[in-house]
């Protein structure tokens, strides 16, 4: 009688540890945790073009910025006109951007000749952070023709980091926040009358450790 008790009192004991064994084991596998996911976000900041210059009173642009892409259109092109044009991207994102390419894509009405005779002119990009401080700056010195606008600003911005807040900034001379566009005096007249539009979009990607 007294083993039957004693075997059921180690049979007791033996479930109780097994209830407490398996608690604590569901226990340390049972975790909750939140995860926040970073936001990719660039977007282009105020515009400034000369259209409104009484210098180039005959000048007719437009543009039209959506987040990261850009879009020109100028009318009544000719020879000796210089077109600012402002490029200022921020990150207003929660996580760093770099830099990836320029997809520049024209309008089917540019001929041929103006993205061979229009010149653009860069001289410099520079980075400012979130509070409007200078951060960093490398000279560009560039004039090329505008058909290679795509490829000269992918080749020169590649890898370039922003961080949350920060600015990309292209400028030109005289520490002008715009880079230029011009057509030479010397053009012939087969540009006379003419228009040019082309869109810009700055892609980036996210910055991995």
């Amino acid at each position: 009688m007294k083993n039957k008790k004693f075997m059921a009192m180690i049979l007791v004991l033996s479930m109780m540890l097994m209830g407490a064994g398996y608690a604590a084991w569901t226990n340390t596998m049972d975790v909750t945790a939140d995860v926040d996911t970073g936001e990719l976000k660039l977007e282009y900041l105020d515009v400034y073009t000369n259209a409104t210059d009484p210098w180039y009173k005959y000048q007719n642009s437009q543009y039209d910025v959506k987040a990261n892409t850009f879009k020109f259109t100028y009318n009544n092109i000719y020879p000796g006109i210089e077109l600012c044009v402002n490029q200022r991207i921020q990150n207003k994102g929660t996580i760093p951007a770099i830099f990836d390419k320029a997809i520049v894509k024209f309008h089917d009405d540019i001929s041929q000749e103006l993205k061979d005779d229009l010149v653009v002119s860069i001289n410099w990009y520079q980075i400012r952070n979130a509070d409007g401080s200078y951060h960093s700056r490398s000279s560009y010195s560039s004039n090329f023709a505008l058909k290679d606008l795509q490829e000269k600003l992918t080749d020169e911005l590649k890898g370039v980091r922003l961080e949350p807040g920060q600015t990309l900034e292209l400028g030109g001379e005289q520490l002008n926040k715009h880079f230029d566009i011009y057509l030479p005096s010397t053009t012939g007249n087969e540009t006379e009358s003419k228009s040019v539009g082309f869109t810009i979009t700055m892609m980036f990607k996210q910055f991995n450790k």
